[in-house]
């Protein structure tokens, strides 16, 4: 967890691609930006570290979306380390979250806000009755959700009542993925999910 109101935001661009910095520069709410820069440049940190080279040089690129094919999938290392680091990351308000795995993972961070409790109704019957009138409870299930769709390189496009990850006090474990909740701040919900270890040799998870 990384506090970006605490980052030197000059060092954390120094670190991005020219790609990446025109991208920040079209934000236009600016704790949205300064989160964005922190947890995309923390990130370069991370992998330059573990591969050998200045952050500035770390290469990513997209795999194909499972669901339509298109090119909103999980984003990877364009190199040959990209079959065993896997990464991902997730800004909300001042609060930044980077996980990387041996697998592929998906980590999710929400500020407690009202609004979300809106989108009750596109989440699954089992966890719009666990939610209830809950606004964190909703929250805690919206980043469950994420955190699972991130992991699974599925765009919350392709609708969110799956996976089930469920709106009590512990996730529910969909096939093929771990969920867990994290410790986050007060005022925040926030969860990571990996992709689960085949059990027998050769067997493969499709998601969920």
């Amino acid at each position: 967890m990384v506090d970006s109101r605490r980052c030197d935001i000059d060092e954390q661009l120094r670190r991005l691609s020219p790609h990446e910095r025109s991208t920040c520069d079209k934000i236009g709410n600016q704790t949205h930006r300064r989160g964005w820069i922190c947890a995309h440049s923390q990130l370069r940190q991370l992998i330059a570290a573990m591969i050998g080279c200045a952050p500035s040089e770390v290469q990513f690129g997209r795999r194909p979306c499972p669901v339509c094919g298109g090119e909103g999938g999980r984003p990877v290392l364009a190199t040959d380390e990209a079959h065993r680091i896997h990464f991902s990351i997730s800004h909300s308000d001042w609060l930044v979250a980077i996980a990387v795995a041996d697998r592929p993972v998906g980590i999710d961070v929400q500020v407690l806000r009202q609004n979300t409790y809106s989108l009750l109704n596109e989440l699954s019957p089992v966890e719009q009755r666990q939610i209830g009138t809950s606004a964190s409870r909703m929250n805690r299930c919206w980043a469950r959700k994420e955190a699972v769709l991130k992991a699974a390189g599925i765009g919350i496009a392709h609708g969110l009542r799956a996976p089930h990850v469920g709106g009590a006090d512990q996730p529910h474990q969909p096939p093929g993925f771990e969920i867990s909740d994290l410790d986050v701040p007060r005022g925040f919900h926030g969860a990571v999910a990996v992709a689960a270890r085949p059990t027998t040799k050769g067997q493969q998870h499709d998601g969920y």
